[in-house]
């Protein structure tokens, strides 16, 4: 049982990325399909989007956790001893504010000074930026694998 261990981190978050990467790309649909598509057809995805990014953000902050606790069951290492946890660490707080500003999406807005368009910007530039990290993040836990 040991010897899987070290492997329940890196396949865990690998699927979690994967799935973050096929909700990003029903995001673009919906981004592209703004003009195109029926609004049925578009609440639909719309749904489905936010679904799976929920559930996307779960997997990835569970994962998160697994990590935490591997590095001093597994490696004898403090949690945040590696350049992989702290960028780890900065992709699962964007990937949580992109979900807030999802979430911001579907709210009406309270002032006037913020609009739904500020919360869509927002809320692609957060995902974006955490899908570039956490895919960064492969190569910097290749050498934390036994």
């Amino acid at each position: 049982m040991r010897e899987i261990l070290p492997f329940i981190h890196p396949v865990w978050q690998g699927v979690a990325l994967a799935l973050a990467l096929v909700t990003a790309r029903w995001g673009l649909r919906l981004r592209a399909g703004r003009r195109r598509e029926s609004s049925g057809a578009r609440r639909a995805l719309r749904v489905t989007h936010a679904r799976s990014g929920i559930i996307t953000v779960w997997l990835l902050a569970l994962g998160w956790v697994l990590g935490m606790v591997a590095m001093p069951y597994l490696r004898r290492e403090a949690p945040l001893g590696t350049w992989h946890a702290w960028v780890g660490t900065a992709a699962l707080a964007l990937f949580l504010l992109g979900g807030y500003y999802g979430w911001k999406l579907h709210r009406p807005p309270r002032s006037a000074s913020w609009s739904r368009d500020d919360a869509r910007e927002l809320h692609v530039f957060c995902v974006v930026t955490a899908l570039f990290l956490a895919l960064g993040e492969i190569v910097l836990g290749l050498p934390l694998l036994p």
